[in-house]
């Protein structure tokens, strides 16, 4: 084993020098900066299943992300980095239907995911593309509202939430170089981010005639209708476009 590994490794060296001798001088780019937009979708399941118990109902299906990556090569190759951005979530709806008058209900929901991973980049010979797959992880931080409209007794009020789980990221993406240091791409992969727990930011009350009506306590965890968490699932597919600039 270990003469094998030396004749591998005496190979990698003579393949690196001769690459080395024929290779055009070109300055290397060590570092990179690249902001994407994307549309993504999202799975919901858990949530939509609890809107669609109403009327009218709109469902969470996709939303846009905007991402923001700082690489390191640590090799031709390989690139480390860090990601991290904004998802925002088309908003879902529902209304429900009682003898003497309807609520709506109007959710909102976002995503800071905040990442590390690594990637490999392989550049197509004599032409100015270049391909690449990475993979990274790292920590989500949710958001939810729930707006409650009352058409009966005329409450409105907002109930906020948050959670915090592991987000899981696959990336490829295909870059088109515009000049020495300006690149743009188009990007695609899929986004595991599944939030088991959501808790109320704060207290919220309203009054009516006088009386005051609880709608949950700072640190409630948000249930669906069988009094089981409700899970909030961002994970979905992502497709953009980007820029990135080299150094």
């Amino acid at each position: 084993m270990k003469n094998l590994l030396s004749v591998v490794l005496l190979a990698g060296v003579l393949v690196s020098s001769s690459f080395a001798e024929t290779a055009p001088s070109v300055p290397v780019q060590t570092t990179r900066f690249s902001v994407d937009v994307d549309y993504s979708t999202v799975s919901m399941e858990k949530v939509n299943t609890e809107l669609d118990k109403g009327s009218n109902v709109t469902k969470f299906s996709s939303g846009i992300a905007a991402m923001a990556e700082f690489d390191v090569a640590l090799a031709p190759i390989l690139n480390v980095g860090v990601r991290g951005g904004y998802l925002y979530c088309m908003p879902a709806s529902t209304t429900l239907d009682y003898i003497i008058g309807t609520t709506k209900e109007t959710v909102n929901a976002s995503l800071i995911p905040i990442e590390v991973g690594a990637s490999v980049n392989l550049e197509l010979p004599s032409l100015p593309i270049s391909a690449s797959a990475g993979i990274y992880g790292g920590y989500g931080l949710a958001n939810a509202s729930f707006r409650t409209e009352d058409n009966l007794t005329g409450q409105d009020y907002t109930q906020l939430f948050n959670g915090q789980s592991f987000t899981g990221e696959l990336l490829g993406t295909v870059t088109l170089k515009v000049s020495s240091n300006v690149s743009v791409n188009i990007n695609g992969g899929y986004r595991m981010a599944v939030i088991p727990k959501m808790t109320q930011n704060e207290d919220v009350n309203t009054t009516v005639l006088g009386i005051t009506i609880p709608h949950g306590k700072k640190g409630d965890v948000l249930k669906d209708s069988s009094n089981d968490n409700l899970v909030f699932d961002y994970s979905g597919l992502n497709l953009g476009v980007g820029i990135s600039m080299g150094f």
